[in-house]
């Protein structure tokens, strides 16, 4: 991607936990949450970008605070992958 020698601190925040992914070009680190200038806050949001239900820039205008260069790597972190559940996990 344009990012892969990207370097700095991504925090993802669903309202009750944090974490922060520390971010070394192609390494990726998850640890508690901190201070960074890129963030994605959110609610149930967040689940459904890190499972990858839709592109990133969709779930933006749904809920999801994005700063700095969050979603940039948004989209390249966590791509669209449109899961399929079976009718029991509905």
């Amino acid at each position: 991607s344009h990012l892969a020698e990207w370097r700095g601190n991504v925090v993802l925040s669903n309202g009750e936990e944090e974490a922060t992914l520390v971010i070394d070009r192609s390494n990726v680190l998850v640890e508690p949450g901190s201070d960074s200038e890129h963030a994605i806050r959110g609610g149930q949001e967040i689940a459904r970008l890190i499972v990858g239900s839709e592109a990133p820039a969709e779930l933006g205008l749904e809920g999801l605070v994005m700063t700095g260069d969050a979603l940039q790597l948004a989209q390249v972190l966590f791509p669209a992958q449109h899961p399929q559940m079976e009718n029991q996990a509905l």
